[in-house]
């Protein structure tokens, strides 16, 4: 997870995980998932703060809507962000500024050996970059009594994957779903509910391979920065052979028991 990844960016660079965040609806849908079904992974003892421990939290994309729903119930908690990527954290603080309440720490989950136990494991999207998904789910269990986790599912960008197999960056589970981490969480003996919900992703843009926004979404999609011509237009045409301008995303979320 050291390596640079398609959500980091330095000067100079695109976005490319901000094209993805501004045309996919799937952090609006996990926001209501998590208003929902609050009571399945929140569950606060007595006066004492939630504890949160969110692995690969990235630049908080995720864990902003999870404040707001605390928030908005008045539950006091603490937050851990654990993720590999300064750049991206770097990006986090920003946007939340000075909080005592919220630690940001840059270490890869194998490092990460807090002295607290924590309430909740918060996990959108690290799995994909680990060595062993059993080995990092072990790892994850061991933090907290319950472990929040959102995986592709079967529909969207795994589709994408499959087609394009050839150009999907390197690594053991980058091409993987939520069936994935359900078979690893059953191989360990834990039990676990399994909801799937279908998000949208505007993909109009890929349809045009000289789009700058289509084009940081192909990358996006590959998980690579950096892609050659021909490729991108190959997946352009993909895309735009597809009578519908949006992409159906299917997002797994798992709760463990």
């Amino acid at each position: 997870m050291s390596k640079k990844l398609v959500y980091d960016r330095t000067e100079g660079e695109e976005d490319i995980y901000a094209a993805w965040l501004a045309n996919a609806n799937e952090r609006q849908v996990l926001e209501k998932i998590l208003n929902k079904r609050f009571g399945e992974w929140c569950n606060p003892v007595g006066n004492n703060p939630f504890n949160i421990a969110d692995i690969g939290c990235g630049r908080g994309s995720g864990a902003l809507k999870m404040f707001r729903i605390l928030d908005q119930r008045g539950i006091e908690y603490n937050y851990t962000g654990v993720e590999p990527s300064q750049i991206q954290l770097d990006q986090f603080r920003a946007q939340i500024g000075k909080d005592r309440n919220k630690t940001l720490i840059c270490s890869k989950l194998e490092d990460f050996n807090p002295r607290k136990h924590f309430d909740l494991t918060f996990a959108v999207h690290p799995l994909y970059y680990v060595e062993s998904m059993s080995e990092a789910l072990s790892k994850m269990l061991a933090l907290s009594d319950k472990t929040l986790i959102v995986h592709h599912g079967i529909r969207g960008i795994n589709e994408v994957h499959q087609r394009f197999r050839k150009y999907v960056k390197k690594g053991p589970n980058i091409i993987s779903t939520h069936e994935d981490v359900a078979r690893a969480l059953e191989e360990l003996g834990v039990r676990y509910s399994l909801e799937v919900y279908p998000t949208k992703t505007n993909i109009s843009s890929c349809k045009d391979s000289t789009s700058k926004k289509g084009r940081s979404l192909i990358k996006f999609f590959l998980e690579q920065p950096r892609l050659s011509e021909k490729v991108i237009r190959e997946v352009s045409g993909y895309f735009a052979a597809m009578k519908s301008d949006y992409l159906t995303h299917d997002l797994g979320l798992i709760i463990t028991k």
